[in-house]
């Protein structure tokens, strides 16, 4: 399918489609505006005066959006996955969420190793916090996520982090995933429990176990997408949805303050971030039935993924090359322009290729549920395809 062709609108989360798009180009905004343009815009940026003066600083926005954007993306991952894996079986959803997140971010890693090799004996690296002695055994583990896991971590893709907060979440939702389809309360319950028994014990694991509870600790917020998707689909009532919402930001809160509170501060909150993403994630599926993306945001809904993985060190590097020469004016569109289209090159020859590969696996071995294992889903839309709004 070609990302500008809008899907069937009828089998559509045009709100997601919308929320892909937008929280895309705040991570966008966050990289290669909010940081770099601090340092080298001209009065001619006043934009990025204005927005930092009276939007992120005064309303607790951390990170230039950053935060705020990631929160999105969890909220999105939650509630998508969450409906897909209504009428997947374990082995079904397994290959569509490894062949989702693994090929894209392995090229991403392989072109980083590539780049890091080739700039070796410059300065650029330094200045967008690459390495400049990446190992190919380094760039190797890095695209198993394990990098983030071992006594010193280190980063390779600067954003992968993320990642490894999807893929905990679809290794509980794969061991739960009768209880998703049948027992969603009881569903939530053991996934938030999950997290929360081992964000009491990590400190008696070791630095690993630190690392993996620091990840771990993400988890509830896609979780809290799963119970949104619960009550939308009226899978849960009014009051179980408080119940389960109250006790997910207390999980979340929990984290913040006992295991890396970094975020927790109100300067540097990563809860606000959370509850506007909320309020605008909700907000939007509200009026869902009222919304047609345009088809240049369906385009960056589509490339969303790929922009992700790009962004950074597409833009952020030619940033670097470009600002002593043309200055920063001139340097950021050219930036943008090329972190747009590396993404699209990236789905069209990496994401799409292996999607379909996903589809062609499950239909050759037949691993769709029978109809009959499929529970209802009262007044719910048809199934849509996850690969065209699901999740990362």
């Amino acid at each position: 399918m070609n990302p500008v062709d809008p899907p069937n609108t009828r089998q559509d989360f045009e709100f997601i489609v919308i929320l892909r798009a937008v929280a895309a180009l705040l991570v966008v905004y966050s990289q290669l505006m909010g940081s770099w343009g601090a340092r080298y815009a001209n009065p001619g940026w006043a934009l990025i005066d204005f927005i930092h003066n009276y939007v992120t600083y005064p309303l607790g926005i951390v990170g230039d959006f950053a935060t705020l954007a990631v929160c999105i993306f969890f909220l999105i991952s939650g509630f998508i996955i969450t409906h897909t894996a209504q009428h997947e079986t374990r082995l079904t959803f397994a290959i569509k969420r490894l062949l989702r997140i693994y090929p894209p971010f392995i090229v991403s890693i392989g072109v980083i190793f590539i780049l890091t090799t080739l700039l070796a004996n410059t300065t650029y690296l330094s200045q967008i916090q690459l390495r400049a002695s990446l190992s190919p055994f380094e760039a190797l583990v890095s695209t198993t996520l394990l990098n983030y896991l071992i006594t010193n971590p280190y980063r390779v893709n600067l954003v992968a982090w993320t990642l490894l907060v999807e893929v905990m979440f679809y290794g509980l939702c794969v061991v739960t995933l009768s209880l998703i389809k049948a027992r969603p309360r009881l569903a939530v319950l053991v996934n938030l429990g999950c997290c929360f028994l081992y964000m009491l014990i990590y400190a008696k694991l070791g630095s690993w176990g630190f690392h993996i509870a620091v990840h771990l600790m993400s988890v509830p917020y896609l979780i809290f997408g799963q119970i949104i998707y619960y009550f939308w689909s009226k899978r849960i009532d009014w009051r179980s949805f408080g119940v389960l919402a109250f006790l997910c930001y207390v999980v979340i809160l929990y984290g913040l303050h006992w295991v890396d509170p970094t975020f927790y501060p109100a300067a540097n909150s990563a809860a606000i971030s959370f509850i506007y993403a909320l309020l605008i994630f909700g907000g939007l599926l509200l009026v869902n039935d009222q919304l047609k993306a345009p088809r240049i945001v369906r385009f960056l809904s589509v490339i969303s993924y790929s922009l992700y993985l790009y962004h950074y060190v597409v833009g952020s590097l030619l940033l670097v090359i470009l600002i002593p020469t043309i200055g920063y004016t001139l340097a950021l569109p050219i930036a943008i322009a090329a972190s747009v289209g590396v993404a699209y090159l990236s789905w069209r020859f990496v994401e799409k290729p292996s999607q379909q590969v996903a589809r062609a696996l499950i239909r050759r071995f037949n691993l769709a549920p029978a109809e009959s294992e499929i529970p209802p889903l009262p007044d719910a839309p048809a199934p849509i395809d996850p690969v065209t709004v699901g999740g990362k």
